[in-house]
């Protein structure tokens, strides 16, 4: 083995190295969960200072945050992926420190234009998109304009935390992030307690992000330090990132279609209540990406680290460690929420009607975004091979097929023929871009990675969860069904970590590492 390769694969198969990598996982997982809980329990908050209708701009606000993701224009990945080539290794560090730079001053330009473009845009905003009634138009103008600069100062973060995850900090990372959401929650709830406005909601905003920015700028300068090189900008950096950062971009956009086409259609299509139906199981579905994210963003790096070392047979057990670590991620908590739908939503919104007439959509959607959790090993491989092409035209190619299926579905089965849809196509691409993907990547294993990845973890799975599903619930009550779920997604888990060879051997590893540490 090459000894870049066993630097690398280390992080997954020696003792203190597993802990390393299970310690980073955790606290990505951990920071993500957080993040969630705190929005969601701030949002009570937010109400009852602003009201509904200014907390209809700060939907808005949230709204053109996700309009405008595509303009990172692939730099946060691109800076991922050849920090991870790069900042590993001192003799490449000054390298790694002027892409570092070039892509930061591009990055900060966009931020830029991003906050005059939404400031500019703020009077037609108001005038032509928000529906206001008891508040003023100027005020609405101002916090809109107010957003831009909240938007533009937490823009280049997103580029700091990407460079982080390709020096593989992702603890610290993670560290950082939880505490900079709770500061810039607590700062917006004093802002409003003092003045409950909407510019003060946006300053506190503004204030809030420009911190997290600076504070990722300050650790990821200090990780790349290197006291005899200037870092500098180049323009050669540009033109030799500017074929993956283009198909990046074209993924993004694409991405963004298919993902918020199902909504599109079906907010057209179906009545208002069955829509609200749909969007109550898509919100809780994507909290299957807290798990998803995590992992990705780990393993990600290392496989682009591994392919930049050229030793291919470690390339392969890695990835498919990963694809085992992350079936063990996604299917124990998709299960359970397939298999007690009815349960799941009883518990979060204590209504049977809606839990009944919402169960098999919360079934189907969540198979969907399994099989996405899936393909994320794959994509990242794809990534770290410097091959956008082929998701890119997987989602050209999807779009005008997915429109029209999900149109028609919905319009036949109403809110369930639209999550149906939206499985099927999910399912079929689990199938077909693997399949695409390893006739040029890991040839030697896609029979490998299908059994070992996807089909025997969910066989494995559907079984387990089949036999518990046959087992009455311990009570009626809420919280008691919500414990019961809660413990039979940790008993899965656990039962599907022990039965995966993989993950079983690096779990034996693992618990002889910290018997080894434990003092005599």
């Amino acid at each position: 083995m090459r000894p870049e390769a066993r630097a690398i694969i280390a992080g997954m198969s020696a003792g203190p190295a597993i802990e390393d990598f299970k310690t980073a996982l955790a606290a990505s997982i951990l920071s993500r969960a957080w993040a969630a809980a705190l929005s969601v329990l701030a949002v009570p908050v937010y109400l009852r200072f602003l009201g509904v209708e200014s907390f209809g701009v700060v939907g808005v606000f949230t709204t053109l945050s996700v309009l405008v993701g595509f303009m990172d224009l692939g730099l946060g990945s691109t800076l991922t992926r050849e920090l991870a080539r790069l900042g590993n290794q001192h003799t490449l560090l000054p390298q790694a420190r002027d892409t570092a730079r070039t892509l930061e001053l591009a990055y900060v330009g966009v931020a830029l234009l991003i906050g005059l473009l939404v400031a500019g845009l703020s009077g037609p905003i108001t005038h032509h998109w928000v529906q206001a009634e008891s508040l003023a138009p100027d005020s609405v103008a101002r916090a809109i304009a107010l957003s831009g600069l909240a938007l533009a100062c937490q823009w280049p973060g997103g580029l700091y935390s990407a460079g982080l995850a390709g020096l593989h900090r992702q603890t610290e990372l993670a560290v950082l992030t939880a505490l900079m959401v709770t500061l810039r929650v607590g700062v917006t709830v004093l802002a409003l307690w003092r003045d409950p406005t909407l510019e003060q909601f946006f300053i506190a905003q503004a204030l809030a992000g420009l911190l997290h920015t600076l504070s990722l700028r300050w650790l990821l300068w200090r990780r790349l330090a290197l006291p005899d090189h200037g870092a500098r900008f180049s323009t050669a950096i540009i033109r030799d990132c500017l074929a993956f950062a283009g198909g990046m971009t074209g993924i993004a956009i694409t991405s963004i279609l298919i993902t918020q086409t199902d909504k599109l259609v079906l907010s057209h299509a179906l009545s208002l209540s069955e829509f609200g139906i749909y969007s109550l199981a898509t919100a809780l579905t994507t909290g299957l990406y807290t798990l998803i994210g995590p992992m990705f963003s780990m393993m990600y790096p290392r496989l682009t680290a591994l392919r930049q070392a050229g030793d291919e047979q470690q390339l392969a057990e890695f990835y498919l460690d990963g694809s085992q670590a992350m079936a063990v991620l996604v299917l124990p908590a998709a299960a359970v929420i397939g298999f007690f739908a009815f349960e799941v939503l009883q518990v979060w919104t204590g209504d049977a009607r809606l839990s009944r007439e919402g169960a098999w959509v919360l079934s189907l959607l969540i198979l969907g975004n399994a099989c996405n959790g899936l393909m994320n090993m794959p994509y990242a491989l794809q990534l770290a091979a410097g091959w956008t092409n082929l998701p890119l035209w997987v989602n050209i190619v999807s779009l005008p097929l997915l429109v029209p299926a999900i149109w028609l579905a919905a319009t036949r089965f109403g809110a369930l023929g639209g999550a149906a849809a939206w499985a099927g196509i999910s399912l079929c691409l689990l199938f077909v871009i693997p399949m695409l993907m390893h006739r040029r990547l890991l040839r030697q294993i896609r029979g490998r990675w299908f059994m070992s990845g996807v089909l025997l973890p969910a066989a494995l799975c559907l079984a387990l969860v089949a036999g518990l599903h046959a087992l009455p619930l311990a009570g009626s009550t809420r919280p008691l069904m919500a414990l019961q779920l809660g413990a039979w997604w940790a008993l899965i888990s656990l039962a599907l970590a022990l039965a995966l060879p993989r993950t079983r051997a690096h779990l034996r590893l693992l618990l002889a590492g910290a018997r080894r540490r434990q003092p005599a």
